[in-house]
């Protein structure tokens, strides 16, 4: 993973986050990855969650959202990043960033599954699940 592009990333997240509240009142975005899996998590409404992931296309395999619970909205497409590779070696791997944000108030599951998109019906090779509970603030 290019540290460099990843803060840049993290930092505009950081940026967008505060300028979208009028009063500068916006929480930081909460920061997940696969170690956070299974466990539970709470937002405010209006509060984004911003979850990295490790990844590599070149297999086939790719995250895709498996549940979204009603009361949060991806906001935007997934990004992904290629790690600096030695050498400019083809095939090496990456991270996938996936941002949502709360839109009400609510207690639900969000779930990311990795695998191959022609495989629907296998189990993925990955998943990650987040407890997440959204309050007024």
């Amino acid at each position: 993973m290019c540290i460099k592009r990843m803060f840049l990333l993290i930092s505009a997240i950081f940026m967008l986050a505060a300028c979208a509240c009028p009063n500068g009142s916006a929480q930081a975005p909460l920061l997940l990855n696969e170690a956070d899996n299974g466990n539970a998590f709470e937002l405010a409404v209006n509060q984004a969650a911003s979850i990295s992931l490790a990844a590599n296309p070149t297999t086939g395999f790719s995250w895709k959202v498996a549940e979204i619970p009603s009361f949060m909205r991806q906001d935007g497409p997934e990004q992904y990043t290629p790690d600096s590779a030695e050498g400019g070696r083809v095939g090496s791997g990456g991270t996938s960033l996936w941002i949502f944000k709360a839109k009400a108030v609510g207690s639900g599951k969000l779930t990311l599954v990795y695998q191959r998109p022609w495989e629907d019906g296998k189990k993925p090779a990955k998943s990650v699940t987040y407890n997440i509970t959204v309050n007024k603030n």
